[in-house]
């Protein structure tokens, strides 16, 4: 199977894994098996202009995309064959400018050209389309038309593209470069509207992993250990840096940063809007907080403004319900910390109050909820009598009658009887509310305790800053603790004010870290801590001679030195001389391997760098190892001509390739032998680098609209393919030589056309026209005369010439009215003078028949308020004549 049969099965196949899922895009295979062509449909928002050059907005869009020989060096053909209005996008051709240079496939192209059809992407100058270019400048509130992300998570497996792209059977069809630079050049739909420019790139982060917390029991300050990873401040711009892991092989000289790109720079705007959905405002407002001044969001300033807003109403609920509670309202507080809690969800604290007032509230009942009810409730049952009144007994004659009671002597009775009743209550009330306030005086001080215990774990942690805020909270707390606890109290706050006052704190409060027995400010010591680690991880493996990660350890090391200062001059150098050998031992595994596999460029390669750093190393055994890889190379030399060839081809560097080739045929030839097929096969690739980059040459002209330097190039592949159809083993080589001819035609069009475009906007019309004459001569002398496409092309010109003729006849009219203006306007408005006439203009208004009809305008002014005046002159086509048009001819 050819090499081009299996890059395009391996696109097929591609194409097809990516976006048989998708509902936005629709790939259909046009032409080949497998195919050369597909026809791509997007079912996305896009602009075009409608029949009455109006801009509208439609939701279906198609383009062709052709795949040349020599894929992927040289890029896609991409073409619209749908009306898309972008500036990009040109009836014959879409400008994907620097976009094919990065690596990119087939299907990263499909969903880069969809995002240019959806306004996401379009170039800034050199535009194909620069009155789209014009509009997408106008309207950018309007872009992107569709937000749709077109990339589909579906697993895509790479082209399997061979070592060598050169190597082809007897029969490959070269057309298919020849195809690439047909459809590029295609003049379907060429207008006078725009001057394709240079293709210009579209314009197109990176993320830092967190590293896991370490068990702050293993913590240990003085020496500043792993903790420091977690503290308020990471290893270089406070951002969290990952450490490699063993077998994550990185490059030396790979920056810090790179070693691993999450999306925002390290933040997430919309985990920050789901945290204020949630009313997380505490946890907002501190991650917001840390954010630096680079990172940056839409709605940043408005999430703080609603983050402070909701913590001030939250601090002011929250110190409501601190009141009610101390003034024994347990009811009242709870329900002013459940409004803390509607207001921010995570007020620190706050499920403790809420526990602690709620069983407070259980504890004293109805009494919770109305004190002074209670009060009124008992004097008022102080008024009713306790007992009911006993009957009189039957009077007894035989017995003497007792004198009877006053109404004085009745409520003394009755008063005496509620003393021990109301005593009890008393009684009850002053236990109930000393159980309250020893109760409240427990929670108040375990809160406090235990903020004082997050205030120390923070501290271990080097958060300083959030140490210093729970150990504040702790001590308000401590410091409202009354009655009861005084003495566990006094301690606690003892404790608390000792840490507040602690060097640890002080100095880290501002900005100093304890580094080896030593405060030193916390950029330094955040530099030297980093350095150590990865001067330590780099020797562990450099011990154990993984080479590639110790040096990749030792350059991140390095980079960190380099970034800040604070590492001492001499670790500097050790580091920078291990990571040296380091490299060397890379280098000189990896040219032994590479001969091993008979890579010998790559091989060449390697051993060179290896050599060169040698020689910089002080070692014992530096003669020895010189001597080695000089020998080495030497072997390796004679069979390196070839292979460099073979990378210069693909790599698309054909001037390069065929120097390599004809000093690997010179050597051949030095030591031919009969039967050897070497001969051959590189007097074909000889003769394949130069058509490539005659072709190439052609292609990059035609792309910088240098017409006739394209057309030379052409004529030059031609030549090159009728004198070597033999070796090149072509039958199809007067097919090839038609298609150069049809595009160094299509080249001359293109050319005629622009020229005479640039002649109409500098209104020089018979210039133009002899441009558009010039290009229906060229075409009628060709062999395409009779294609369609030409034939549209003839039409188009025909019409431009008729249309030019106009302008022309238009022109020259308007010059005679504007050169007579204030003359012909003052024959008729005798009342106005020359001098009063201002700003005159003159339009042509319609044509009817044969004769012309002309708007003259002007500002009247010298007579009180400016007057506009307007004057219509008829001009007759068949006799020359002019005169003034009251509308009634």
């Amino acid at each position: 199977m050819a090499t081009a049969t299996k890059q395009l099965e391996a696109i097929q196949q591609e194409i097809s894994e990516r976006f048989n899922q998708s509902s936005s895009i629709t790939v259909s295979a046009l032409e080949g098996d497998p195919p050369e062509k597909y026809e791509v449909t997007y079912h996305i928002s896009g602009a075009y202009r409608d029949e009455s050059g109006k801009i509208q907005q439609k939701d279906s869009h198609s383009i062709t995309i052709s795949i040349p020989f020599g894929f992927p060096h040289f890029p896609p053909s991409c073409k619209p064959t749908s009306d898309i209005f972008h500036p990009d996008f040109d009836p014959a051709a879409i400008c994907i400018g620097d976009f094919w240079e990065k690596d990119r496939s087939i299907s990263d192209l499909i969903i880069h050209i969809g995002q240019m059809i959806s306004g996401s992407i379009f170039s800034t100058s050199n535009a194909f389309n620069e009155e789209a270019l014009t509009w997408y400048k106008n309207n950018r509130s309007q872009l992107p038309f569709d937000s749709t992300d077109l990339t589909v998570a579906t697993s895509t497996t790479d082209a399997d593209i061979p070592d060598s792209p050169i190597t082809q059977e007897e029969d490959e069809d070269i057309t298919l470069l020849l195809d690439d630079i047909e459809d590029d050049a295609a003049l379907d739909d060429i207008t006078l509207e725009s001057i394709p420019g240079e293709p210009e790139s579209s314009p197109t982060g990176f993320r830092l992993a967190d590293e896991s917390e370490t068990d702050s029991s293993e913590l240990s300050m003085d020496t500043l250990d792993e903790s420091f990873l977690d503290s308020d401040f990471d290893f270089l711009d406070d951002e969290k840096k990952e450490e490699p892991k063993t077998g994550d092989l990185v490059p030396p000289g790979q920056d810090l940063n790179t070693l691993s790109a999450p999306a925002n720079n390290g933040f997430d705007p919309d985990r920050y809007k789901l945290m204020a959905k949630q009313k997380r405002f505490y946890e907002l407002d501190s991650e917001l907080a840390s954010l630096s001044g680079d990172q940056v969001f839409d709605e940043r300033d408005h999430l703080a403004q609603q983050a402070a807003s909701a913590l001030k109403e939250a601090r002011e609920a929250y110190d409501s319900g601190t009141e009610f509670e101390h003034q024994g309202n347990p009811g009242k507080a709870l329900e002013a910390f459940q409004r803390v809690e509607g207001i921010v969800s995570d007020y620190p604290g706050l499920d403790e109050d809420i526990e602690r007032t709620a069983q407070a509230k259980e504890l004293l009942g109805d009494w919770a909820d109305a004190p002074s009810d209670i009060n009124e409730g008992f004097t008022a049952s102080t008024e009713e009598p306790l007992d009911e009144e006993l009957p009189p007994p039957e009077p007894d004659d035989s017995v003497k009658k007792p004198d009877s009671r006053t109404f004085f002597e009745q409520t003394a009775r009755q008063t005496s009887r509620l003393i021990p009743f109301a005593l009890g209550i008393v009684a009850v009330l002053v236990i109930s509310t000393a159980g309250i306030y020893y109760y409240l005086s427990t929670s108040q001080l375990k809160q406090a305790e235990t903020k004082f215990a997050e205030c120390q774990s923070v501290l271990e942690q080097n958060r300083f800053s959030e140490a210093e805020r729970q150990c504040e909270v702790a001590l308000d707390l401590a410091k409202q603790v009354q009655v009861f606890k005084g003495g566990a109290r006094d301690g606690l706050i003892e404790q608390i004010k000792k840490v507040l006052s602690s060097e640890l704190l002080v100095q880290g409060l501002a900005g100093n870290i304890l580094l080896d027995g030593k405060y030193l400010p916390k950029d330094i010591a955040k530099t030297i801590r980093a350095f150590k680690h990865f001067k330590i991880t780099g020797d562990d493996h450099f011990a154990k001679q993984d080479w590639q990660q110790a040096a990749a350890n030792y350059s991140q090391a390095l980079t960190i030195a380099a970034q800040k200062e604070g590492v001492e001059e001499q670790l500097i150098f050790d580091v920078t001389e291990t990571m040296k050998t380091a490299e060397f031992n890379v280098l000189l595994r990896a040219g032994t391997e590479f001969i091993d596999r008979k890579k010998w460029v790559l091989a060449t390669q390697e051993l060179d760098k290896a050599l060169e750093l040698v020689k910089q190393l002080n070692i014992e055994n530096k003669a020895e190892l010189i001597d080695t890889i000089s020998k080495k190379l030497a072997e390796i030399s004679l069979a390196t001509s070839k292979e460099q060839g073979d990378l210069e081809f693909a790599e698309g560097n054909w001037q390069k390739a065929l120097t390599h080739y004809k000093e690997a045929l010179a050597s051949v030839r030095r030591s031919y032998k009969p039967g050897d097929p070497t001969l051959e096969e590189l007097k074909q690739l000889i003769v394949k680098a130069e058509l490539y980059d005659t072709v190439n040459n052609g292609k990059e002209a035609f792309t910088r609209s240098e017409w006739d330097e394209a057309i030379s190039s052409y004529e030059q592949a031609i030549v090159l393919l009728e004198s070597n159809q033999d070796i090149l083993k072509q039958t199809n080589t007067e097919e090839n030589r038609k298609k150069l001819a049809r595009v160094m035609l299509q080249a001359s069009v293109i050319r005629d056309k622009q020229s005479a475009a640039r002649h109409l906007k500098e209104k020089q019309y018979l210039t133009a026209i002899e441009k558009l004459q010039s290009i229906l001569s060229t075409i009628s002398d060709s062999d395409f005369r009779d294609e369609l496409e030409f034939k549209a092309v003839i039409k188009d010109t025909k019409t431009e010439i008729k249309n030019t003729e106009t302008d022309m006849l238009l022109a020259d009219k308007i010059a005679y009215l504007e050169e007579n203006f204030k003359k012909l306007f003052t024959q008729h408005y005798t009342a106005s003078s020359p001098e009063s006439l201002t700003e005159p203009a003159v339009e042509f208004d319609k044509r009817v028949g044969d004769k012309l009809i002309f708007k003259l305008v002007c500002i009247e002014v010298g007579r009180g308020r400016p007057l506009r005046l307007v004057m219509k002159y008829i001009h007759d086509l068949k006799d020359g004549s002019w005169r003034f048009y009251s509308g009634n001819d």
